[in-house]
């Protein structure tokens, strides 16, 4: 479907909402109405058996090889840096997915979210 590997599961346990573009190309695929995803009025007893989408609508992945070291280098250049990022912020330089980010250094990960979110968090309440 060109999406993700934790694009779906983060739709269905609400930690994402669906971007209508890639909802209207599931249902497209599925052969299935946005109405009736939307009202949740979907059964499908049948095996599924996806459309190809237009070739104008083909968007493919790339797969590139993860460079560990690289990657692992700039999580702690960012854990000793001045200004705090997000995780969101790094994986985007990086052009990697932060899910990639965290499968290989949850760690890493982890620090850089929790020094994140309390400097977040002292810009909303200096006295912190």
């Amino acid at each position: 479907m060109c999406l993700s590997s934790t694009v779906p599961r983060d739709w269905r346990t609400g930690h994402a909402l669906p971007q209508l573009n890639l909802l209207v190309r599931v249902c497209y695929r599925l052969s299935v109405s946005l109405i009736d995803v939307y009202l949740n009025n979907l059964t499908i007893n049948n095996p599924v058996v996806l459309k190809e989408l237009p070739s104008c609508q083909q968007h493919s992945k790339t797969n590139r090889s993860f460079d560990s070291m690289k990657v692992r280098d700039s999580l702690q250049t960012t854990l000793s840096s001045e200004q705090p990022l997000s995780l969101r912020q790094v994986a985007a330089e990086l052009g990697y997915d932060p899910a990639d980010l965290y499968r290989h250094f949850p760690d890493l990960c982890r620090q850089i979210s929790a020094r994140y979110k309390l400097h977040a968090k002292s810009m909303f309440n200096p006295h912190v």
